[in-house]
């Protein structure tokens, strides 16, 4: 008996054949479509990001619906494709219920700037590669990177986070390097200077003319302790006018009470 034979491989082919699981249907009828009752609700601020993506492109992803045509998965689709008249592609799982939608809603993964990021470097984008470079090198985290590339101004207000992850990503990295520079100075006296709160702070001194931040550095040098991790930009103001102002016979004001 030869003990050396290999057992017969089956053919992949016959075992994973393409096959048509669930049709995917296209329509301009919208008035068919009916929301679920105890579904959520539409978010404005969604469906406008929604909206400009659609008028940028398009993808051809199905909406979710039950055989009655309840929306289960899509409503902010089925809202900005209705108001541009675009067709609407949808898939029908006919025995779905409320439950499905709840699980369904729980389990959406959302991606996040790493995801982003992996994708248009993918894709050979090169000022995403200059974002990942300045990140690996100053150590912020994402949203305080995009404000120091974004010459100081908030993520969460100047749109550089809809840019990041649209794909259009605008920064000026010698202006993000010379800030990340100059708050890092921070870092042998508070540890903790990548803070979001702490970093909008200094962006606010940085505009008023008349701060010195080498002095104000000399300054927390000799008063380290006094530099507490604080909930708000204007907590941190308070501090860091406190220990600025030490000793000084012109007070300088850089929180305004």
């Amino acid at each position: 008996m030869n003990t050396n034979t290999k057992p017969k491989e089956k053919n992949v082919k016959t075992l994973f054949q393409d096959k048509t699981v669930m049709e995917v249907k296209v329509t301009t009828d919208y008035e068919r479509f009916s929301f679920m009752y105890g579904n959520r609700n539409i978010k404005p601020a969604h469906k406008r990001k929604l909206k400009a993506s659609f008028m940028i492109r398009q993808l051809p992803i199905p909406i979710v619906v039950t055989r009655k045509y309840e929306i289960i998965d899509g409503q902010h689709r089925y809202e900005v494709c209705k108001e541009l008249k675009f067709p609407l592609y949808f898939i029908i799982i006919k025995e779905a219920n409320l439950s499905d939608v709840q699980r369904l809603n729980e389990n959406v993964q959302k991606w996040s700037p790493n995801d982003y990021l992996h994708c248009y470097m993918s894709q050979g984008i090169e000022v995403y590669f200059k974002y990942k470079e300045f990140r690996d090198v100053f150590r912020f985290s994402h949203n305080e990177s995009l404000t120091l590339l974004y010459k100081g101004k908030s993520a969460a207000y100047s749109g550089a986070c809809q840019d990041f992850r649209s794909g259009d990503l605008k920064i000026d990295i010698k202006t993000g390097k010379v800030l990340a520079d100059k708050i890092l100075l921070a870092e042998p006296y508070y540890p903790e200077c990548r803070r979001r709160y702490y970093v909008l702070a200094m962006i606010e001194c940085f505009k008023n003319k008349q701060y010195d931040h080498n002095l104000f550095i000399k300054k927390l040098s000799m008063q380290s302790a006094k530099m507490l991790n604080q909930s708000s930009t204007d907590d941190y103001l308070k501090i860091i006018e406190k220990i600025y102002n030490y000793q000084n016979r012109n007070k300088l004001r850089l929180f305004t009470y």
